[in-house]
């Protein structure tokens, strides 16, 4: 006997359904997590994260992936371009392979070939680099090279003061400099 019309076809569907829901039940394959471990969230493709303050833009930072971690409060970066504005005007770049920020802290730590810019010039070359937001103040204990124009600095560690806008070399510090890179310094 056949079963004709559409309420046959239906009729027809809610018994395939039927069957198969009752059948021999099978485990589902486990799904293996794409989220690194320690990660809620994840993002790739490319993140762009904007940050401003009273209107104003103070950090743009892209990246190619990105992942968060709401139990430890670390945002972490992978292959990350930053720029830093001060009053609206772009002040610094700064890339590294890596990068995290600490929203507990409020520290923000680049890893692998870090190279800061400034828009007068300085380069800043190092392998590691952290940045205190609250008190503008960024460090490393790696070897560092600074240069701007006739001026070449090396040694081993930093520490720089974004607000007072100076920076101490810890050791080993040496300095290169042309006449017209002192003229330029004074």
């Amino acid at each position: 006997m056949f079963i004709k019309g559409k309420r046959g076809i239906i009729i027809a569907a809610c018994c395939v359904f039927f069957a198969a829901a009752c059948g021999e039940k099978q485990a589902a394959a486990p799904v293996a997590s794409p989220l690194p471990p320690g990660a809620d969230m994840a993002l790739s493709g490319g993140v762009h994260f904007v940050e401003t303050t009273e209107g104003a833009m103070t950090w743009d930072i892209r990246s190619k992936r990105a992942t968060y971690s709401t139990v430890e409060g670390l945002l972490n970066f992978y292959d990350i371009k930053a720029a830093y504005f001060e009053k609206g005007l772009r002040a610094y770049d700064i890339s590294g392979r890596e990068g995290s920020y600490d929203s507990n802290k409020k520290i923000v730590v680049l890893t692998g070939d870090v190279l800061g810019k400034s828009v007068s010039g300085y380069t800043l070359k190092t392998n590691t680099l952290q940045y205190n937001l609250d008190t503008q103040m960024a460090k490393t204990d790696d070897p560092v090279e600074i240069r701007h124009e006739g001026l070449e600095i090396d040694g081993v560690g930093l520490i720089a003061d974004f607000r007072a806008q100076t920076f101490s070399i810890l050791d080993s510090a040496r300095v290169w400099a042309s006449p017209a890179g002192l003229r330029s310094h004074r």
